[in-house]
């Protein structure tokens, strides 16, 4: 931005090291500052984890530049760690950038990038190996009970219901799910804010809007991560919840990537979530559906390979943003709505895990396991989700499902494929991963 003579000022200060007085200043006379407080504190420089809020003054593609005349610094919680503080614009004028000042045509990226294309052009293999698991779940094996298992700081909970189902909303019923979150919580002295991930299965996508109208009221300004599908839950019930929480009592700190703004870059959250959220070395990232960012919208003509790279190139630039260590797949969930494309997408998912071996070279070849739902938000045609470790350079990289060193590099991708059809009701993904908890989760 600084280079390409994009003028934004700070107008929000809230991360440590950020004081009143950096108000008004440009990101050109902060990026010192900024990076400085990135090698101390881990805090993001483009401000992405919420330690700032910028207005553009002038750019380029202005014809005219905003000029503030009056403002005022209004200090709203004075920390001596990380003051939050914000300008106050009292008044702005617009003011001519003169006839030397040309403007400069912007031309849109491509929708995919280099890591997109690459997928986007890789065929469908050929057939599936012998170890693949085809899973049929009947309604009749619908757990009744909640279900809640602690392994060190981590909490699992699962098959949230409302307990009583008969002439409620579903608003009501959202509140009652939640309330039996909370309860199981606070057995673990735990707390909806300690909640990293949510899983979030409804009857309907119609209920998607009314679901999020209350969901949008438990969280604060780092909302976990989250899948949101619908399944054919058995009737009554028209949500069932699972999530994990972890215990950061301790010294762990969590951070959230939490997007709201539309860019090029990858989709603005389309619900009350974060992209994603980082705990204990572990990072959970938000299901993602194929989006053209800029647009917010499915790509046209439909297009399931295109929706399916996409997804995967907004994880691979939300990986990115974090700027962790050696991030390394623990493992991915794909929701498909036709089976028919699952060639296709174990191709590309194929391709995508081999195109991330990470900065080390040592080769990961997390599970996969492909679901089969009834709708995906905006009638995406296939999300993707995936748990992420991030180490440090003395730490080991890659872990197999038993927790021992996997030292194979180079080695050809060999993946083994669940193909789950969740059109029948169940709750299993508690039990799918908390072995991944199990040996990726630390704690000391």
């Amino acid at each position: 931005m600084i280079d390409a003579n994009v003028n934004a000022i700070l107008i929000k200060v809230a991360g440590i090291g950020l004081k009143k007085q950096h108000l008004g200043k440009s990101l050109a006379s902060m990026q010192p500052i900024l990076r400085t407080l990135n090698e101390r504190f881990g805090s993001h420089v483009c401000g992405e984890g919420g330690e700032y809020e910028t207005l553009t003054l002038d750019c380029p593609a202005f014809k005219r530049r905003i000029v503030l005349t009056e403002t005022e610094s209004v200090v709203q919680d004075d920390k001596d760690f990380a003051t939050v503080a914000y300008l106050r614009i009292k008044s702005a004028i617009l003011e001519d950038k003169g006839a030397d000042s040309s403007l400069i045509i912007i031309t849109p990226p491509s929708i995919l990038d280099h890591f997109g294309s690459n997928l986007y052009r890789v065929p469908p293999i050929s057939s599936l190996s012998t170890n693949v698991q085809m899973t049929k779940y009947e309604s009749t094996e619908f757990l009744d009970r909640p279900l809640c298992t602690r392994r060190r700081n981590w909490v699992a909970i699962g098959n949230i219901k409302s307990p009583s189902l008969t002439n409620m909303s579903l608003k009501e019923e959202a509140l009652q799910c939640f309330q039996k979150v909370k309860d199981l919580l606070a057995n673990e002295n735990l707390h909806l804010t300690d909640i990293v991930h949510v899983t979030a299965l409804l009857r309907t996508m119609d209920d998607f809007m009314p679901f999020n109208q209350v969901y949008s009221t438990m969280f604060g300004r780092s909302p976990p991560a989250r899948a949101c599908v619908a399944v054919t839950l058995p009737a009554p019930c028209r949500i069932t919840l699972e999530c994990f929480a972890y215990d950061t009592r301790k010294k762990d700190t969590r951070s959230a990537l939490h997007v709201q703004g539309i860019s090029y870059w990858a989709p603005a959250n389309i619900g009350p979530y974060s992209q994603a959220i980082s705990v204990d070395k572990t990072t959970f990232i938000s299901g993602q559906i194929g989006l053209v960012p800029p647009a917010m919208s499915l790509p046209t003509p439909r297009d399931f390979r295109k929706e399916m790279v996409l997804s995967l190139q907004h994880i691979n630039r939300i990986t990115e943003a974090l700027q962790h260590r050696n991030p390394t797949p623990q493992g991915f969930i794909v929701w498909l709505i036709d089976i028919q494309d699952l060639l296709s997408a174990a191709g590309i998912m194929v391709k995508a895990i081999e195109s991330n071996k990470g900065a080390s070279n040592e080769f990961s070849s997390p599970p996969i396991l492909f679901v089969v739902p009834e709708a995906l938000p905006k009638g995406a045609l296939v999300e993707v989700q995936t748990l992420l470790r991030f180490t440090t350079e003395e730490e080991t990289t890659d872990l197999d499902q038993d927790g021992t060193s996997n030292d194979s590099k180079g080695n050809k991708t060999s993946i083994s494929l669940n193909i789950t059809y969740f059109r029948d009701g169940i709750s299993f993904f508690l039990h799918l991963r908390i072995p991944l908890i199990g040996f990726s989760g630390r704690s000391e």
